[in-house]
């Protein structure tokens, strides 16, 4: 039996909850997220001055941090 699919051309369109654009990038996503990490980076400005933490404790809250934003895309459900 032959089904005729019939396909609707678009710029862009969403697939696994990001949006990916014709050139088959998802920028706008991809710059959201560094965006979001950026601004996270900027408010711990006094987690890096203060002295009485270690190097290792301020690299752990980094990470929980900064990199959980910045790996969120790639972490959604999903995405795997």
């Amino acid at each position: 039996m032959d089904t005729l699919w019939s396909v609707e051309v678009t710029d862009k369109f969403v697939y696994l909850g990001s949006t990916v654009d014709s050139t088959g990038y998802s920028n706008p996503d991809i710059l959201r997220q560094i965006g979001l990490a950026l601004s996270v980076m900027g408010q711990m400005d006094r987690v890096w001055r203060q002295n009485r933490l270690s190097l290792a404790t301020k690299l752990r809250i980094y990470t929980t941090c900064v990199l959980a934003v910045g790996l969120h895309m790639v972490l959604k459900p999903g995405h795997c």
